[in-house]
């Protein structure tokens, strides 16, 4: 297991929490779950996170939380949790006019005041339930209007690197686990 102190995060890297209490992050991870066993037909093995961000400068990261896309710093908001933790490193390091593109995409993002998606949980049930058959996410001019955090993660990161996830917005944290094109990081206690 490979361990980084919160001041190696590097733009690009996207951190996930397990938040160990409340409703909606267990329900969360049980859906999680879900997706690893109908998609990936595998049980999961060790911690299903609930919440991604990415961190676009070092030491400051971009979410989705209830109040909408917030830009802060990472141990103002997480210094307290990195025991339940992991860190997704692109294997192929960002180069500098990659790193530009990510923080201006966080920036414009960020002064348009993009709301967050209430829905998307509701949106992730049925997909996962029926192995992404039936798809209610928002679709055409409505993707940009509202966004959650899997999705801002995966918008980031294809924002730098075109293309890199087919669909942001479909995309989750047992993805990032079983996607060899990352690697996973813990927090050193």
């Amino acid at each position: 297991m490979k361990t980084i102190k919160p001041t190696d995060l590097q733009p690009g890297d996207i951190p996930a929490i397990c938040t160990p209490k409340g409703f909606l992050p267990k329900g969360i991870r049980a859906f999680m779950w879900l997706w690893s066993v109908i998609h990936y037909r595998r049980i999961p093995k060790g911690k299903l996170y609930n919440h991604t961000m990415i961190v676009f400068f070092p030491g400051k990261i971009a979410e989705a939380v209830k109040r909408g896309y917030v830009r802060h710093l990472f141990m103002e908001h997480y210094a307290d949790r990195l025991e339940h933790m992991v860190v997704f490193r692109p294997r192929q390091p960002l180069t500098a006019a990659e790193i530009e593109k990510l923080q201006q995409a966080s920036l414009a993002m960020a002064d348009r005041n993009v709301e967050y998606e209430i829905l998307n949980f509701f949106y992730w049930m049925v997909y996962i339930v029926t192995n992404g058959r039936v798809d209610w996410f928002p679709k055409g001019s409505k993707i940009d209007d509202k966004v959650f955090c899997f999705e801002v993660s995966a918008t980031h990161t294809n924002d730098y690197r075109p293309g890199f996830f087919a669909r942001p917005s479909h995309t989750n944290t047992v993805d990032l686990q079983n996607d060899d094109r990352f690697e996973q990081l813990y927090f050193k206690e």
